[in-house]
């Protein structure tokens, strides 16, 4: 509860300044940043993605604006 109410940021990168309150946070940002890793790929188009919530997005605004 550390890391909501007052801010603590236990995980650290090891290869940057960024800290984070929860390990998967980190985890992410490692594979996303560091490693560049887009592991999610849509099927409408040629984009990948490193997180799934950004092609999940990507649908949402298919769906409704095209």
């Amino acid at each position: 509860m550390k890391s909501v109410h007052e801010g603590q940021k236990d995980h650290a990168c090891d290869k940057c300044e960024k800290k984070f309150t929860q390990k998967p946070h980190l985890l992410v940002h490692q594979r996303t940043v560091h490693e560049c890793r887009k592991d999610y790929a849509c099927d409408m188009c040629e984009n990948k993605f490193g997180q799934k919530s950004t092609l999940i997005k990507l649908f949402f605004f298919f769906f409704f604006f095209l």
